[in-house]
Protein backbone atom coordinates (compact mmCIF):
# COMPACT_ATOMS: atom_id res chain seq x y z
CA UNK A 1 0.00 0.00 0.00
CA UNK A 2 1.53 2.84 -0.99
CA UNK A 3 1.34 5.86 1.57
CA UNK A 4 -0.54 8.43 -0.14
CA UNK A 5 -3.55 6.10 -0.55
CA UNK A 6 -3.14 5.34 3.16
CA UNK A 7 -6.89 6.92 4.58
CA UNK A 8 -6.50 8.10 7.69
CA UNK A 9 -10.17 9.30 7.57
CA UNK A 10 -10.70 5.49 8.36
CA UNK A 11 -9.17 5.30 11.49
CA UNK A 12 -11.75 5.89 13.66
CA UNK A 13 -13.36 2.75 12.94
CA UNK A 14 -10.43 1.13 13.66
CA UNK A 15 -10.73 1.57 17.80
CA UNK A 16 -14.12 1.31 18.91
CA UNK A 17 -13.45 2.47 22.48
CA UNK A 18 -13.71 6.24 20.86
CA UNK A 19 -16.77 6.38 19.23
CA UNK A 20 -19.45 7.79 21.40
CA UNK A 21 -23.23 6.99 22.62
CA UNK A 22 -25.76 9.01 21.62
CA UNK A 23 -26.27 9.71 25.45
CA UNK A 24 -22.40 10.90 26.57
CA UNK A 25 -21.28 14.29 26.43
CA UNK A 26 -18.24 14.87 23.66
CA UNK A 27 -14.99 15.01 24.91
CA UNK A 28 -13.76 18.72 24.52
CA UNK A 29 -9.94 18.10 25.84
CA UNK A 30 -8.13 20.04 23.48
CA UNK A 31 -5.88 16.85 22.23
CA UNK A 32 -4.87 15.72 18.88
CA UNK A 33 -6.68 11.61 18.25
CA UNK A 34 -5.96 9.07 16.13
CA UNK A 35 -7.93 10.09 13.53
CA UNK A 36 -6.44 13.43 12.41
CA UNK A 37 -4.18 14.37 9.65
CA UNK A 38 -0.62 13.66 10.82
CA UNK A 39 0.30 16.14 8.32
CA UNK A 40 -2.11 18.69 9.40
CA UNK A 41 -1.31 19.20 13.27
CA UNK A 42 2.28 20.53 14.14
CA UNK A 43 3.37 20.28 17.62
CA UNK A 44 5.73 22.86 19.47
CA UNK A 45 8.70 20.40 18.49
CA UNK A 46 8.65 17.96 15.61
CA UNK A 47 11.27 14.34 16.99
CA UNK A 48 13.78 13.20 15.46
CA UNK A 49 13.15 10.07 13.25
CA UNK A 50 15.09 8.33 11.40
CA UNK A 51 14.23 5.29 9.92
CA UNK A 52 16.91 2.00 9.72
CA UNK A 53 17.16 -0.19 7.28
CA UNK A 54 17.09 -2.78 10.02
CA UNK A 55 13.41 -1.66 10.66
CA UNK A 56 12.37 -2.87 6.71
CA UNK A 57 10.81 -6.16 8.42
CA UNK A 58 7.68 -4.10 9.50
CA UNK A 59 6.82 -3.35 6.30
CA UNK A 60 5.68 -6.97 5.97
CA UNK A 61 1.65 -7.47 6.17
CA UNK A 62 1.28 -10.00 8.84
CA UNK A 63 4.70 -8.29 11.10
CA UNK A 64 3.09 -6.24 14.58
CA UNK A 65 4.97 -3.90 15.80
CA UNK A 66 5.26 -4.19 19.07
CA UNK A 67 5.03 -1.44 21.64
CA UNK A 68 8.41 -2.02 22.73
CA UNK A 69 9.78 -1.41 18.64
CA UNK A 70 7.83 1.66 18.61
CA UNK A 71 9.01 3.18 21.45
CA UNK A 72 12.35 1.96 20.50
CA UNK A 73 11.99 3.75 16.97
CA UNK A 74 10.94 7.04 18.88
CA UNK A 75 13.77 7.37 21.88
CA UNK A 76 16.73 6.28 19.06
CA UNK A 77 17.14 9.94 18.35
CA UNK A 78 15.54 11.83 21.22
CA UNK A 79 15.98 12.21 24.76
CA UNK A 80 13.41 12.54 27.19
CA UNK A 81 12.71 13.16 30.78
CA UNK A 82 10.18 13.10 33.41
CA UNK A 83 8.68 16.07 35.36
CA UNK A 84 9.41 14.63 39.01
CA UNK A 85 5.78 16.48 40.15
CA UNK A 86 3.65 16.15 37.08
CA UNK A 87 4.80 13.16 35.52
CA UNK A 88 4.30 14.86 32.54
CA UNK A 89 6.92 13.73 29.81
CA UNK A 90 9.73 16.05 28.55
CA UNK A 91 12.08 15.40 24.91
CA UNK A 92 15.01 17.97 24.42
CA UNK A 93 15.36 20.36 21.67
CA UNK A 94 18.61 20.17 19.80
CA UNK A 95 18.25 22.54 17.04
CA UNK A 96 16.76 25.55 16.10
CA UNK A 97 15.94 28.94 18.25
CA UNK A 98 14.86 27.14 21.05
CA UNK A 99 18.21 24.86 21.00
CA UNK A 100 19.27 23.75 24.43
CA UNK A 101 15.73 23.24 26.47
CA UNK A 102 13.01 20.77 27.35
CA UNK A 103 9.50 20.72 26.46
CA UNK A 104 6.18 18.68 26.73
CA UNK A 105 6.21 15.96 24.73
CA UNK A 106 3.09 14.28 24.33
CA UNK A 107 2.24 15.50 21.10
CA UNK A 108 5.12 15.33 19.86
CA UNK A 109 5.02 11.29 20.71
CA UNK A 110 1.45 11.39 18.98
CA UNK A 111 2.25 13.07 15.48
CA UNK A 112 5.59 10.31 15.62
CA UNK A 113 4.02 7.54 16.27
CA UNK A 114 1.70 8.33 13.17
CA UNK A 115 4.65 8.83 10.91
CA UNK A 116 5.85 6.14 12.16
CA UNK A 117 2.58 3.73 11.50
CA UNK A 118 2.15 5.90 8.36
CA UNK A 119 5.39 4.52 6.90
CA UNK A 120 4.97 0.72 7.98
CA UNK A 121 1.39 0.46 7.12
CA UNK A 122 0.06 -0.39 10.42
CA UNK A 123 -3.20 1.43 10.44
CA UNK A 124 -4.13 -0.38 14.11
CA UNK A 125 -1.34 2.14 15.53
CA UNK A 126 -2.92 5.60 14.60
CA UNK A 127 -5.58 5.01 18.08
CA UNK A 128 -5.03 7.05 20.86
CA UNK A 129 -5.00 4.40 23.48
CA UNK A 130 -1.73 2.67 21.63
CA UNK A 131 -0.36 5.85 21.10
CA UNK A 132 -0.69 6.75 25.19
CA UNK A 133 0.61 3.11 25.44
CA UNK A 134 4.22 4.68 23.83
CA UNK A 135 3.85 7.82 25.75
CA UNK A 136 3.61 5.64 29.07
CA UNK A 137 6.45 3.19 27.77
CA UNK A 138 8.79 5.84 27.08
CA UNK A 139 8.32 7.16 30.46
CA UNK A 140 10.35 4.24 32.50
CA UNK A 141 13.17 4.19 33.82
CA UNK A 142 13.56 8.09 32.88
CA UNK A 143 15.88 11.31 34.69
CA UNK A 144 13.52 13.32 36.67
CA UNK A 145 13.18 17.29 35.74
CA UNK A 146 13.11 19.48 38.80
CA UNK A 147 14.46 23.03 39.64
CA UNK A 148 17.55 23.39 37.30
CA UNK A 149 20.61 23.33 39.25
CA UNK A 150 22.33 26.87 39.46
CA UNK A 151 25.77 25.49 37.09
CA UNK A 152 24.47 26.75 33.84
CA UNK A 153 22.57 29.93 32.29
CA UNK A 154 21.13 29.02 29.04
CA UNK A 155 21.12 31.80 26.57
CA UNK A 156 20.70 32.58 22.91
CA UNK A 157 24.49 31.20 21.72
CA UNK A 158 25.29 29.08 24.29
CA UNK A 159 26.04 27.17 28.05
CA UNK A 160 26.99 30.11 30.72
CA UNK A 161 28.84 27.55 33.20
CA UNK A 162 28.27 28.94 37.20
CA UNK A 163 30.08 27.93 39.73
CA UNK A 164 27.85 26.92 43.29
CA UNK A 165 28.89 30.28 44.45
CA UNK A 166 27.23 32.22 41.35
CA UNK A 167 30.80 33.07 39.95
CA UNK A 168 31.11 33.15 36.42
CA UNK A 169 33.04 29.49 35.08
CA UNK A 170 33.49 29.93 31.48
CA UNK A 171 30.83 29.98 28.11
CA UNK A 172 30.31 27.21 25.49
CA UNK A 173 28.74 27.66 22.44
CA UNK A 174 27.26 23.90 22.50
CA UNK A 175 24.05 22.64 24.16
CA UNK A 176 23.66 19.45 26.12
CA UNK A 177 20.62 17.34 27.12
CA UNK A 178 22.58 16.31 30.34
CA UNK A 179 21.06 19.96 31.56
CA UNK A 180 17.85 19.39 32.21
CA UNK A 181 15.79 22.84 32.02
CA UNK A 182 12.60 24.14 30.29
CA UNK A 183 13.93 27.90 30.21
CA UNK A 184 16.22 29.81 28.24
CA UNK A 185 17.61 33.43 27.85
CA UNK A 186 17.07 34.81 24.55
CA UNK A 187 20.43 37.11 24.50
CA UNK A 188 23.60 36.60 23.47
CA UNK A 189 26.50 36.16 25.37
CA UNK A 190 28.97 38.87 24.45
CA UNK A 191 31.57 39.39 27.29
CA UNK A 192 32.22 42.90 25.95
CA UNK A 193 29.05 44.25 25.62
CA UNK A 194 27.81 47.34 27.69
CA UNK A 195 24.46 48.88 28.05
CA UNK A 196 24.74 52.64 28.26
CA UNK A 197 21.09 53.43 27.58
CA UNK A 198 19.91 50.67 30.23
CA UNK A 199 22.49 52.28 32.61
CA UNK A 200 21.14 55.80 32.00
CA UNK A 201 17.47 54.94 32.09
CA UNK A 202 18.16 53.14 35.44
CA UNK A 203 19.74 56.69 36.84
CA UNK A 204 16.91 58.05 36.52
CA UNK A 205 14.16 55.71 38.23
CA UNK A 206 15.65 54.41 40.81
CA UNK A 207 16.58 56.02 44.06
CA UNK A 208 20.07 57.70 44.49
CA UNK A 209 21.08 55.02 47.16
CA UNK A 210 19.18 51.98 45.27
CA UNK A 211 20.17 52.63 41.86
CA UNK A 212 22.08 48.67 42.09
CA UNK A 213 19.41 47.26 42.67
CA UNK A 214 18.49 47.37 39.61
CA UNK A 215 20.77 44.80 38.58
CA UNK A 216 20.55 42.42 41.75
CA UNK A 217 16.54 42.24 40.46
CA UNK A 218 17.69 41.10 36.97
CA UNK A 219 20.46 39.19 38.37
CA UNK A 220 17.73 37.46 40.87
CA UNK A 221 14.64 36.54 38.11
CA UNK A 222 16.94 35.18 35.39
CA UNK A 223 18.19 32.21 37.31
CA UNK A 224 16.24 29.87 39.62
CA UNK A 225 17.75 30.05 43.36
CA UNK A 226 16.76 27.11 45.17
CA UNK A 227 16.85 29.66 48.43
CA UNK A 228 14.83 31.66 50.31
CA UNK A 229 16.59 34.78 50.22
CA UNK A 230 14.17 36.60 47.80
CA UNK A 231 10.76 38.05 48.63
CA UNK A 232 8.48 39.36 46.00
CA UNK A 233 9.32 42.37 44.27
CA UNK A 234 7.22 45.41 44.26
CA UNK A 235 7.86 48.60 42.13
CA UNK A 236 5.81 51.43 44.01
CA UNK A 237 4.94 54.72 42.61
CA UNK A 238 2.74 57.43 40.57
CA UNK A 239 2.16 57.29 37.17
CA UNK A 240 4.61 57.62 34.61
CA UNK A 241 7.20 57.10 36.96
CA UNK A 242 9.46 54.27 34.78
CA UNK A 243 7.66 51.36 36.33
CA UNK A 244 6.41 49.72 33.29
CA UNK A 245 9.17 50.26 31.20
CA UNK A 246 11.49 48.63 33.61
CA UNK A 247 9.30 45.79 33.57
CA UNK A 248 9.18 45.67 30.25
CA UNK A 249 12.72 45.69 29.51
CA UNK A 250 13.20 42.96 31.92
CA UNK A 251 10.46 41.10 29.78
CA UNK A 252 12.61 41.04 26.77
CA UNK A 253 15.63 39.86 28.94
CA UNK A 254 13.93 37.22 30.11
CA UNK A 255 12.27 35.92 27.24
CA UNK A 256 8.61 34.66 25.92
CA UNK A 257 7.58 31.52 27.50
CA UNK A 258 9.85 31.88 30.77
CA UNK A 259 7.13 34.28 32.32
CA UNK A 260 3.78 33.99 33.13
CA UNK A 261 1.29 36.91 34.50
CA UNK A 262 -0.63 35.79 37.49
CA UNK A 263 -1.81 38.67 39.68
CA UNK A 264 -1.52 38.88 43.00
CA UNK A 265 -5.39 39.08 44.09
CA UNK A 266 -5.77 35.86 41.79
CA UNK A 267 -2.92 33.09 43.74
CA UNK A 268 -5.05 30.00 45.09
CA UNK A 269 -7.69 29.97 42.18
CA UNK A 270 -7.93 27.33 40.65
CA UNK A 271 -5.67 26.52 37.32
CA UNK A 272 -4.35 29.87 38.65
CA UNK A 273 -1.25 28.36 40.19
CA UNK A 274 -0.26 25.73 37.49
CA UNK A 275 0.74 28.84 35.20
CA UNK A 276 3.68 29.23 37.44
CA UNK A 277 5.10 25.49 36.25
CA UNK A 278 8.48 25.73 34.71
CA UNK A 279 8.85 29.95 34.47
CA UNK A 280 11.20 32.31 35.98
CA UNK A 281 9.42 35.51 36.80
CA UNK A 282 5.68 36.24 37.12
CA UNK A 283 5.54 39.92 35.93
CA UNK A 284 2.12 41.57 37.06
CA UNK A 285 1.82 45.64 36.22
CA UNK A 286 -0.79 47.99 37.43
CA UNK A 287 -1.63 46.12 40.72
CA UNK A 288 -4.91 47.27 42.17
CA UNK A 289 -5.13 48.52 45.99
CA UNK A 290 -7.48 45.77 46.30
CA UNK A 291 -7.64 43.63 49.66
CA UNK A 292 -6.20 40.55 49.00
CA UNK A 293 -8.53 37.15 50.09
CA UNK A 294 -6.91 34.59 52.52
CA UNK A 295 -6.56 32.03 50.15
CA UNK A 296 -4.44 34.78 47.98
CA UNK A 297 -2.46 35.25 50.84
CA UNK A 298 -1.43 31.73 51.89
CA UNK A 299 -0.68 31.12 48.11
CA UNK A 300 1.76 34.46 48.40
CA UNK A 301 3.48 33.28 50.84
CA UNK A 302 3.87 29.29 49.90
CA UNK A 303 5.44 30.51 46.74
CA UNK A 304 8.01 32.84 48.26
CA UNK A 305 9.04 30.36 50.57
CA UNK A 306 9.84 27.77 47.97
CA UNK A 307 7.21 25.46 49.28
CA UNK A 308 5.60 22.90 47.50
CA UNK A 309 1.71 24.15 46.10
CA UNK A 310 -0.81 22.23 44.40
CA UNK A 311 -1.12 23.07 39.98
CA UNK A 312 -4.73 21.11 38.05
CA UNK A 313 -4.60 21.17 34.54
CA UNK A 314 -7.84 21.93 32.83
CA UNK A 315 -8.80 18.18 31.62
CA UNK A 316 -6.11 17.05 33.32
CA UNK A 317 -4.90 15.26 36.56
CA UNK A 318 -4.16 17.49 39.93
CA UNK A 319 -0.64 17.48 41.22
CA UNK A 320 1.93 19.49 43.37
CA UNK A 321 5.01 21.25 42.43
CA UNK A 322 7.92 23.37 44.10
CA UNK A 323 7.31 26.37 41.41
CA UNK A 324 11.15 28.78 41.04
CA UNK A 325 9.54 31.63 39.80
CA UNK A 326 10.06 34.89 41.20
CA UNK A 327 7.11 37.73 41.64
CA UNK A 328 7.98 41.24 40.20
CA UNK A 329 4.84 43.35 40.49
CA UNK A 330 4.21 47.20 40.05
CA UNK A 331 1.52 49.17 41.78
CA UNK A 332 0.76 52.77 42.90
CA UNK A 333 -0.52 51.88 45.91
CA UNK A 334 0.22 48.43 47.75
CA UNK A 335 -3.11 45.78 47.97
CA UNK A 336 -4.06 45.45 51.56
CA UNK A 337 -4.11 42.60 53.57
CA UNK A 338 -6.28 42.40 56.96
CA UNK A 339 -5.59 39.39 58.27
CA UNK A 340 -1.58 38.77 58.51
CA UNK A 341 -0.10 41.69 59.77
CA UNK A 342 3.38 40.45 58.88
CA UNK A 343 2.36 40.26 55.42
CA UNK A 344 3.85 43.19 53.87
CA UNK A 345 7.54 41.51 55.60
CA UNK A 346 7.91 38.88 52.58
CA UNK A 347 7.83 41.87 49.90
CA UNK A 348 11.15 43.98 49.38
CA UNK A 349 9.46 47.36 47.87
CA UNK A 350 11.67 49.67 45.85
CA UNK A 351 9.81 53.52 46.09
CA UNK A 352 10.19 54.90 42.07
CA UNK A 353 9.35 58.54 43.16
CA UNK A 354 10.41 60.39 39.60
CA UNK A 355 7.94 61.40 37.42
CA UNK A 356 8.10 62.10 34.01
CA UNK A 357 6.01 63.70 31.40
CA UNK A 358 3.83 60.90 29.33
CA UNK A 359 5.48 61.09 25.71
CA UNK A 360 4.20 58.00 23.65
CA UNK A 361 6.76 58.53 20.76
CA UNK A 362 10.01 58.93 23.20
CA UNK A 363 8.62 55.68 25.30
CA UNK A 364 8.37 53.53 22.16
CA UNK A 365 11.93 54.99 21.23
CA UNK A 366 13.57 54.03 24.84
CA UNK A 367 11.76 50.73 24.90
CA UNK A 368 13.05 49.29 21.48
CA UNK A 369 16.26 50.58 22.75
CA UNK A 370 16.25 49.05 25.73
CA UNK A 371 15.32 45.91 23.89
CA UNK A 372 18.21 45.66 21.55
CA UNK A 373 20.58 42.97 21.32
CA UNK A 374 23.81 45.03 22.13
CA UNK A 375 21.74 46.76 25.25
CA UNK A 376 20.77 43.08 26.53
CA UNK A 377 24.05 41.75 25.81
CA UNK A 378 25.34 44.29 28.43
CA UNK A 379 22.54 43.66 30.65
CA UNK A 380 23.39 40.27 30.99
CA UNK A 381 27.16 41.44 32.07
CA UNK A 382 25.93 43.26 34.37
CA UNK A 383 23.45 40.75 36.10
CA UNK A 384 26.31 38.11 35.90
CA UNK A 385 28.22 40.50 37.81
CA UNK A 386 26.01 41.15 40.61
CA UNK A 387 24.89 37.14 40.94
CA UNK A 388 27.69 35.90 43.57
CA UNK A 389 26.38 38.86 45.95
CA UNK A 390 22.90 37.53 44.98
CA UNK A 391 23.70 33.90 45.56
CA UNK A 392 25.20 34.58 49.11
CA UNK A 393 22.78 36.88 50.54
CA UNK A 394 19.76 37.83 48.62
CA UNK A 395 19.16 41.73 47.83
CA UNK A 396 19.53 43.62 50.87
CA UNK A 397 17.06 46.40 50.95
CA UNK A 398 18.63 49.75 50.82
CA UNK A 399 17.60 53.16 53.17
CA UNK A 400 15.02 54.60 51.21
CA UNK A 401 13.17 50.92 50.55
CA UNK A 402 13.07 50.32 54.14
CA UNK A 403 11.52 53.61 54.66
CA UNK A 404 9.09 53.12 51.70
CA UNK A 405 8.54 49.82 53.57
CA UNK A 406 7.56 51.20 57.14
CA UNK A 407 4.96 53.65 55.54
CA UNK A 408 3.66 50.73 53.53
CA UNK A 409 2.74 48.93 56.98
CA UNK A 410 2.29 52.16 58.47
CA UNK A 411 -0.83 52.73 56.10
CA UNK A 412 -2.18 49.01 55.76
CA UNK A 413 -2.57 48.62 59.72
CA UNK A 414 -6.09 48.19 60.33
CA UNK A 415 -5.18 50.29 63.82
CA UNK A 416 -4.14 53.24 62.08
CA UNK A 417 -8.09 53.34 61.11
CA UNK A 418 -8.48 54.31 64.89
CA UNK A 419 -6.75 57.18 64.14
CA UNK A 420 -9.52 59.19 62.79
CA UNK A 421 -11.98 57.57 65.33
CA UNK A 422 -10.23 58.73 68.48
CA UNK A 423 -8.59 62.02 70.15
CA UNK A 424 -5.08 61.66 71.47
CA UNK A 425 -4.10 64.03 74.38
CA UNK A 426 -2.12 63.65 78.13
CA UNK A 427 -5.51 64.49 79.77
CA UNK A 428 -7.36 61.41 77.93
CA UNK A 429 -8.23 57.97 79.15
CA UNK A 430 -10.07 55.48 77.91
CA UNK A 431 -11.04 51.62 79.12
CA UNK A 432 -8.90 48.68 77.46
CA UNK A 433 -12.09 46.57 77.30
CA UNK A 434 -14.07 49.35 75.64
CA UNK A 435 -11.29 50.26 73.20
CA UNK A 436 -10.46 46.66 71.69
CA UNK A 437 -14.63 46.14 72.13
CA UNK A 438 -15.05 49.21 69.14
CA UNK A 439 -11.93 47.76 67.43
CA UNK A 440 -13.63 44.73 66.89
CA UNK A 441 -16.56 45.96 65.81
CA UNK A 442 -14.84 48.30 63.24
CA UNK A 443 -12.30 46.06 62.09
CA UNK A 444 -14.04 42.47 61.90
CA UNK A 445 -10.99 40.93 60.21
CA UNK A 446 -8.27 41.62 61.61
CA UNK A 447 -6.94 38.74 64.10
CA UNK A 448 -6.19 40.76 66.60
CA UNK A 449 -9.98 41.63 67.06
CA UNK A 450 -9.82 38.21 69.18
CA UNK A 451 -6.81 38.90 71.63
CA UNK A 452 -7.14 42.07 74.13
CA UNK A 453 -3.41 40.87 74.89
CA UNK A 454 -2.35 41.09 71.04
CA UNK A 455 -4.72 44.52 70.24
CA UNK A 456 -3.26 46.42 73.58
CA UNK A 457 1.01 45.56 72.51
CA UNK A 458 0.28 46.18 68.52
CA UNK A 459 -2.02 49.54 69.93
CA UNK A 460 1.30 50.94 71.98
CA UNK A 461 3.46 49.67 68.94
CA UNK A 462 1.75 51.70 66.36
CA UNK A 463 0.89 54.75 68.80
CA UNK A 464 3.98 55.07 71.43
CA UNK A 465 2.36 58.01 73.01
CA UNK A 466 -0.13 55.36 74.90
CA UNK A 467 0.06 54.04 77.89
CA UNK A 468 -1.65 51.91 80.11
CA UNK A 469 -2.43 52.13 83.72
CA UNK A 470 -5.07 51.42 86.62
CA UNK A 471 -7.31 54.76 87.21
CA UNK A 472 -9.99 55.40 89.73
CA UNK A 473 -13.45 55.33 88.16
CA UNK A 474 -16.60 55.54 89.89
CA UNK A 475 -14.60 53.62 93.26
CA UNK A 476 -12.87 50.99 90.94
CA UNK A 477 -9.52 50.77 89.73
CA UNK A 478 -9.79 50.30 85.91
CA UNK A 479 -7.65 49.50 83.48
CA UNK A 480 -6.90 51.92 80.81
CA UNK A 481 -5.24 53.36 77.62
CA UNK A 482 -4.29 57.04 78.95
CA UNK A 483 -3.99 59.46 75.86
CA UNK A 484 -6.53 58.04 73.99
CA UNK A 485 -10.50 58.89 73.78
CA UNK A 486 -13.09 58.15 71.33
CA UNK A 487 -14.42 60.64 69.52
CA UNK A 488 -17.80 59.63 69.32
CA UNK A 489 -17.75 59.41 73.02
CA UNK A 490 -16.13 62.77 74.13
CA UNK A 491 -18.83 64.30 75.90
CA UNK A 492 -18.62 61.48 78.20
CA UNK A 493 -16.33 61.83 81.26
CA UNK A 494 -13.08 60.90 79.80
CA UNK A 495 -10.67 63.48 81.35
CA UNK A 496 -8.76 62.75 84.34
CA UNK A 497 -5.73 64.72 85.84
CA UNK A 498 -2.68 63.24 86.67
CA UNK A 499 -3.35 62.52 90.07
CA UNK A 500 -6.52 60.83 89.17
CA UNK A 501 -4.75 58.45 86.60
CA UNK A 502 -2.81 56.49 89.09
CA UNK A 503 -0.09 54.20 88.80
CA UNK A 504 1.68 53.29 85.59
CA UNK A 505 2.35 49.23 86.11
CA UNK A 506 4.93 48.68 83.70
CA UNK A 507 3.09 44.77 83.24
CA UNK A 508 1.31 42.74 80.58
CA UNK A 509 -2.31 41.80 80.82
CA UNK A 510 -2.37 38.60 81.52
CA UNK A 511 -5.69 37.09 80.94
CA UNK A 512 -8.00 38.46 77.39
CA UNK A 513 -10.36 39.91 80.27
CA UNK A 514 -7.90 42.15 82.03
Amino acid sequence: MEEDDFNWQDLEELDNSLELSEAEEPDTTPQVYAFDDPLEYKPPYELTINFSPNDDYLRRDKQKISIVEMSNIIKRDNHFVIDAFSKELYCYIDHGPNAGIYIEAKQSIYLAVKQIALKYEKEHWAVKSKMDDVYNWINIGLKTLETPELRHINVANGLIYIAPNGKFIHFSDEWTPEYLTTTKLPVYYDPKAECPRWEKFISEIFPEDSKHIAWEIISLLMVPIKNKAASAIMLKGPKNSGKSTFQNGILAFIGEGNYCALAPQNFGERFANGMLKNVLVNVVGDVPPVQLSVTAIAAIKQLIGNDLISGETKFGASYHFRPYARNLFSCNEMPTCASDDAFFDRFLIVPFNNVFSKDPIKEAELNTILRSTEELSGVLNKALEALPKIVKEGIKPTESMKAEHRKVVEENDPLESLKNQCEFGLGYATSCLELHDYYRALEPNDKRRKSNIVFGRDLRKTFPEISRKQIWRNGDRVWCYVGIRLIEKKDEEQMFDDEALGIDLEVEEDSETT
